[in-house]
């Protein structure tokens, strides 16, 4: 997901999603610079990877204002 060099806009939200690969670069789910200004919801969902940081990679996102809001995600799933 990203805004192609301006902020994304909007509810953005990962949801109740099973992801089995974990040996993907950056992660299962990518997030680019300028993705969003608003909060990235990441919840419910099932991955093969150890933790959050490993399922995701979020580029630049202290400087450009992208934060995730995770909760109630189960990982390391075989």
């Amino acid at each position: 997901y990203t805004g192609d060099g301006n902020n994304g806009h909007g509810d953005f939200k990962i949801l109740n999603n099973i992801f089995k690969n974990a040996s993907l670069v950056g992660g299962n789910i990518y997030l680019g610079r300028y993705a969003s200004s608003t909060p990235v919801v990441v919840s419910g969902n099932k991955f093969a990877a150890a933790s959050l940081e490993d399922a995701m990679y979020v580029q630049d996102h202290s400087r450009y204002g992208v934060s995730i809001s995770a909760s109630d995600n189960t990982f390391g799933i075989q």
